[in-house]
């Protein structure tokens, strides 16, 4: 006799009652218990029930939703699987007599529940990689959990194959995974004529990424430090083909045309508060087609309304029925504000002198190869000690707001001088110390960038 322990889930979509089961008048086999759970896929409609064995954890996976009527299939699904690790025969057969009679009763432990959970986790996270439910090998799904680690620390750890390597040789079936034996007999056995589904994937992959070389030029760059799992890289690719596909297929049109051509109020009839309340609607509006748009400073709700009306509604895009698409645009893109610009990088650097963690990958980003320190150039390693220098003399806490009193251009505005101070709070003085600090910022072909600081604590 095989025993279920459905969960209370299971239990309700099937509508049973479930029995009150005394082990010890049963006729118990080592195969004989099971918990089982269902699970919702990601496809609609489309549900599965798993089986877990009790105690070491061999799950078969079944579609359907109820213990009824996935009963069978789960004894045969589980007659394969084993025979796939190389169970022996004589075992097989002895144990699967037991299944021609099942009782259902509740889960009685939260151990094995916990387990189930994350089996649960695991087969949900892969379903998502599969884009139809055809696609799915149950097969390969449940050789992955045979070897799945289970456990909360090394003394314990240990898979499924590895507690029947263990149980045949007579050895405890909850070894140390730290200590798997080198003579296990529970392996798969590799079905050379069936290709697995990462290779396969990664076949299909291969094939997709001449496809993509061929319609964009050049090169997919392979291999990297940080390896891009199989299904995640065949996502992405089948991603990229559709987008391409897409871009060819879709049309120019304006924004005014994306956004259905509305009518907007003119700024100058509106007082502030119908400013503000027409601003929300087409704010709103842009959202639901699809579109952001990013303000990056703060502007007032004229400005924003006379852009998004006057402006942004007369440029033109393409209409990419895509999911998850968004056209973006940034107000800065149309209108720099170097004032904003300049006020960030400086806020950056004062970062990265108080929070030096990232602090190398930031001014890379924001200096050249070059810095003038107080009129001493420096590279970026050399203006890296300097903090360092900077952070065992000072206490960082103490330092405060970056405050602007000056901007200056040079005549044709490829140059910047940006005036302020720096607040210090010293012990026992109630008002703060105001620093000078002055940064020069240079125009380069796509962007500022910092060419010197004045700052006498970095000395």
């Amino acid at each position: 006799m095989i025993i279920v322990r459905a969960t209370q889930k299971l239990i309700n979509t099937q509508r049973i009652k479930p029995e009150i089961i005394d082990l010890k008048s049963e006729n118990i086999s080592v195969l004989s218990e099971w918990y089982a759970n269902t699970i919702t896929s990601s496809f609609k409609g489309k549900s599965f029930v798993i089986y877990v064995h009790y105690p070491s954890l061999i799950t078969v996976i079944v579609m359907g939703k109820t213990i009824n009527k996935t009963f069978t299939e789960f004894k045969e699904r589980l007659n394969n699987l084993l025979g796939r690790f190389s169970f022996p025969q004589s075992f097989l057969n002895e144990e699967l007599l037991h299944f021609n009679n099942c009782k259902i009763t509740k889960t009685n432990s939260r151990k094995m529940l916990g387990f189930m959970n994350s089996i649960t986790d695991q087969i949900i996270s892969r379903m998502y990689t599969y884009e139809s439910i055809s696609e799915i090998d149950f097969d390969e799904e449940e050789n992955i959990l045979m070897n799945y680690i289970h456990g909360n620390k090394p003394a314990n750890y240990f898979t499924p194959s590895l507690y029947w390597g263990n149980y045949f040789i007579g050895e405890d079936p909850t070894g140390n995974y730290e200590n798997i034996k080198s003579n296990n007999s529970i392996k798969l056995i590799p079905d050379e004529n069936k290709l697995s589904r990462t290779e396969s994937l990664h076949m299909e992959n291969q094939l997709m990424k001449i496809q993509i070389e061929d319609i964009l030029g050049g090169q997919i760059m392979n291999g990297s430090d940080n390896e891009i799992p199989t299904e995640i890289e065949n996502i992405f690719l089948k991603n990229i083909i559709e987008f391409e596909k897409l871009a060819k297929e879709s049309k120019k049109i304006t924004v005014f045309e994306l956004l259905g051509k509305p009518k907007f109020k003119e700024t100058e009839k509106l007082n502030p508060a119908q400013l503000k309340e027409e601003l929300n609607k087409v704010l709103t509006l842009l959202s639901k087609k699809s579109i952001h748009l990013d303000f990056l400073a703060e502007y007032s709700n004229e400005v924003m309304y006379n852009f998004i009306t006057k402006e942004l509604i007369a440029i033109e895009t393409q209409t990419l029925n895509f999911p998850g698409m968004i056209i973006h645009f940034i107000y800065e893109d149309f209108h720099p504000n170097v004032e904003f610009e300049v006020l960030t990088m400086a806020k950056q650097f004062i970062h990265s002198l108080l929070i030096p963690e990232e602090s190398k990958e930031i001014l890379n980003n924001i200096c050249g190869k070059k810095i003038k320190v107080n009129g001493e150039v420096l590279n970026i390693n050399e203006l890296l000690n300097k903090f360092n220098l900077f952070l065992l003399i000072n206490n960082v806490e103490s330092f405060r707001n970056y405050k602007k009193t000056n901007l200056l251009y040079n005549e044709n505005k490829t140059k910047v001088k940006l005036e302020g101070n720096i607040e210090k709070k010293e012990e026992g003085v109630k008002v703060k110390k105001k620093i000078p600090m002055y940064f020069y910022l240079v125009k380069t072909e796509n962007n500022w960038q910092i060419a010197g600081v004045d700052f006498e604590l970095l000395s």
